[in-house]
């Protein structure tokens, strides 16, 4: 077993634990293995199946009611794969733009917001168009309010907590 790399102890026998996604810090994810450093209780550990976790996260923003915060739409437009500079030229806004949503400098517009859900729905296939045209016009009327959420490991995959 390695050695702690803040003090130098070593580490207990694995645990489940549940922590922040670093991206998202109010997302917890459970149900990770992880071990406890015995001398200072430093946390190791390693999340699996990092796709699934983030495709999982990604659907339950889309849907979310409120407006996507500045982290929750900096999230979706790195599971896109996309720059600032990327999202400014598709979603028809300059860097700084972006830059100023992300940072909550200025909120995301209504349009800007729904915009970016349903580009993140395009890479996921939408079974019924309909039903996503009407759920679009119920999101973000409101003021940004992050997600508070837990995220469980359930076998291979990700699920929300009850």
């Amino acid at each position: 077993m390695s050695q702690c790399r803040h003090c130098g102890g070593e580490f207990g026998a694995s645990e489940q634990v549940t922590v922040p996604l670093r991206a998202l810090p109010t997302v917890k994810v459970s149900g990770v293995d992880g071990n406890r450093c015995l001398s200072c209780g430093d946390l190791r550990y390693r999340l699996q199946n990092m796709e699934e976790l983030f495709r999982v996260v990604a659907g339950l923003l889309v849907h979310k009611p409120e407006r996507l915060s500045g982290s929750e739409a900096r999230f979706l437009r790195k599971w896109l794969g996309w720059s600032g500079q990327d999202t400014a030229e598709k979603l028809g806004f300059t860097p700084e733009h972006v830059s100023r949503w992300e940072n909550d400098k200025v909120p995301i517009s209504e349009t800007a917001d729904k915009l970016l859900r349903s580009l993140v729905l395009v890479r996921e296939p939408i079974d019924d168009y309909a039903a996503w045209d009407a759920e679009l016009g119920t999101l973000a009327k409101s003021d940004a309010a992050p997600l508070p959420l837990t995220i469980v490991k359930v076998g291979q995959s990700w699920a929300t907590a009850a």
